[in-house]
């Protein structure tokens, strides 16, 4: 992988002519925008670099003509083989870079400025933080430096289960076949097949929730919603409320016929 460096691609070449060579994106977009300033191609750019599928980029390598043909042809002057991610090749495992030392100075930007010991523990404190966030438990750690105590054991036996490989071949040893999305089919002359109509059921659609079978029973040693049981504002029972009460009570008179019944 490399970036801004023109004297190293007919090295390359030469050298190790095998290798899928890859631009660093970041110095080809400074390159772009130096030509083309904008932040809607600069957008663009950016989507076409992070498609994962030939079409996906050809999408977005339109948008970029529409909006700027000159910059469609800058960008296509380049093979899409070095900076795009749907024309990469799934053949290298590991990319060569540069920048593994300017990566771990950036981690340690205020620690390598203290004294040795100060800084030697907070690189460890660094990678404890780290062996936390990985999948891998602290165990396999332990494992690695605790092995040598224990005679005829290995790191491997102190793996738990779920990270051997047997599991992993086991839990993925049936294949689930991905289907492309609408944006992928294949263009053919024949007849679109459409979906059947839908049909819309006649009457209101239900939104309340199906209750189970056990939601049903009436049960008064269930708690209630809140945990306080409904009470009437009639007879004052608990059980029902106010309009499924069956007790019959008498009509309340209003404050001018009250009057007129006292007179």
């Amino acid at each position: 992988m490399s970036g801004q460096q023109k004297g190293l691609m007919q090295v390359i070449q030469e050298v190790v002519p095998r290798v899928d060579q890859r631009f660093c994106v970041r110095h080809l977009c400074a390159n772009f925008r130096k030509k083309f300033p904008g932040k809607q191609l600069k957008c663009l750019m950016w989507k076409a670099t992070s498609a994962t599928h030939p079409q996906a980029w050809e999408l977005e390598m339109r948008n970029i003509n529409q909006l700027n043909n000159e910059a469609f042809k800058y960008l296509l002057k380049i093979p899409p083989r070095h900076w795009s991610r749907s024309r990469f090749s799934t053949i290298p495992q590991c990319d060569t870079l540069v920048n593994m030392s300017e990566a771990f100075n950036s981690v340690l930007v205020h620690t390598r400025s203290k004294p040795i010991i100060s800084m030697l523990e907070d690189i460890r404190l660094y990678l404890m933080k780290r062996w936390a966030r990985s999948g891998l438990s602290v165990a396999y750690h332990v494992a690695t430096f605790g092995c040598y105590e224990i005679p005829k054991s290995t790191p491997e036996d102190f793996i738990p289960c779920c990270f051997r490989k047997t599991t992993y071949e086991e839990t993925y040893c049936s294949i689930v076949y991905p289907i492309n999305g609408k944006n992928m089919w294949e263009i053919t002359p024949y007849v679109d097949v459409l979906p059947p109509p839908k049909r819309i059921l006649p009457g209101r659609p239900k939104k309340k929730r199906r209750l189970e079978q056990w939601e049903l029973v009436n049960d008064d040693k269930r708690m209630r919603k809140g945990g306080i049981k409904k009470r009437c504002g009639k007879c004052k029972q608990l059980g029902h409320n106010r309009t499924s009460c069956t007790q019959s009570t008498e009509p309340m008179m209003s404050s001018t016929i009250e009057d007129e019944v006292a007179l």
